[in-house]
């Protein structure tokens, strides 16, 4: 049992890094960033924030960055108004 823990550690640790540029319209960088960082790969995942560009730079394996682009597709939504209750 902890030998094919160690496989797949190991596995994971040999799986190529990929880099995805996230451009942000709606939410607040900085909290993005804050719930990104929960989703990655524990020892290699990295998250960077460029306020110049809005966007939110991620470096992790492929599948964690799938993960984090359905977060970033579903949390980067326009808030919507509130209807004037005197209309």
């Amino acid at each position: 049992m902890e030998e094919a823990a160690r496989v797949k550690a190991a596995t994971k640790m040999e799986e190529p890094l990929v880099t995805r540029i996230f451009a942000i319209s709606y939410a607040k960088l900085d909290d993005l960033s804050k719930i990104i960082t929960d989703y990655l790969s524990k020892e290699r995942g990295k998250v960077q924030v460029d306020a110049r560009t809005n966007s939110i730079v991620v470096k992790d394996t492929a599948d964690t960055i799938e993960r984090i682009k359905k977060i970033v597709e579903i949390l980067d939504a326009q808030t919507p108004k509130q209807k004037n209750p005197d209309s």
